[in-house]
């Protein structure tokens, strides 16, 4: 059994997190989904649930599911990370607005706190994320041959086992940036690219799934810009990005790739920390092992 915890606000990007889920359904999954929402009961709540849970059901015919509201009162991040703790769902899928100053308010805040303490690995989606087809198949893995890149590794072996889907690996080389005060030369692009191959091969072999269904490729500039132009090549379903998770180093992640990629790639952004217990994201939870 797979356990979706979705919170809701039953705003429109609640639609879009029921088009994620819905590429994790097929005849033969079996699907343990949350609606949480957060906030006071009035009278019009009962008929939002009642709709969402129809619209949910539309989104997953064919597929065995259990579906569970709940409505909790208290700050939304603490509630879900509470929620999280307690009940250990295999995947989180949560909604962001992308433009102006409610984008930064939300991800400086709710999203924000849980990119940080999520023990779930945490899909980002918003009302212009594009979500296009049934079943997840194209899977954008950008990696820097950090420890914290194992985690996303890890899980995009994982769905890769489970429904079958192409890996991308990626690599991105900043050509051109500064670094100790000079400028990378472009003698020493092909080297950089040579060793950037060398070591996608080598994750390429020691990844726990079909070896045929892995790629890997090695790009020059900037990684947000990069990673955004590899997801719209390779028709990307999610992007899945390890992220150190707290301090200073998280400050700056979120403050650069991360943020861009949620405002600019138009993709599900499936975040994972060093703090999340991974499934297998198999057809049922009998093994689980700490990422």
């Amino acid at each position: 059994m797979k356990r979706i915890l979705i919170p809701v606000d039953f705003s429109p990007v609640t639609g879009k997190q029921f088009d994620a889920l819905r590429m994790l359904s097929s005849k033969d999954a079996k699907l343990d989904v949350t609606l949480l929402h957060v906030g006071s009961k009035n009278s019009d709540l009962n008929l939002k649930i009642q709709q969402a849970e129809s619209q949910l059901k539309e989104r997953i015919q064919g597929a065995e599911t259990t579906i569970r509201t709940q409505v909790l009162q208290g700050k939304p991040a603490e509630i879900i990370l509470a929620e999280i703790e307690e009940n250990r769902p295999d995947l989180v899928i949560a909604g962001t607005q992308r433009h102006g100053i409610t984008h930064e308010f939300i991800l400086g805040s709710v999203a924000r706190k849980l990119m940080q303490k999520s023990h779930a690995p945490l899909l980002m989606v918003s009302t212009k994320t594009l979500i296009g087809r049934h079943r997840l198949k194209n899977l954008l893995v950008p990696i820097d041959f950090s420890k914290r890149s194992n985690h996303a590794i890890e899980i995009a072996a994982k769905l890769s086992q489970t429904y079958d889907c192409k890996v991308n690996l990626i690599h991105v080389c900043m050509s051109g940036s500064k670094r100790g005060g000079g400028t990378i030369p472009l003698e020493a692009v092909d080297a950089l690219r040579l060793a950037a191959e060398f070591k996608l091969l080598d994750v390429q072999r020691n990844m726990k799934c079909n070896p045929d269904r892995v790629v890997s490729n090695v790009r020059f500039g900037r990684p947000a810009e990069a990673i955004k132009s590899a997801a719209a090549f390779h028709a990307t379903d999610w992007i899945i990005l390890a992220s150190q998770g707290h301090g200073p180093a998280f400050d700056l992640f979120v403050g650069s790739v991360t943020h861009a990629l949620m405002r600019k790639a138009a993709r599900p952004l499936l975040i994972v920390t060093p703090s999340c217990k991974v499934t297998h994201f198999s057809q049922s939870n009998t093994a689980e092992v700490s990422a």
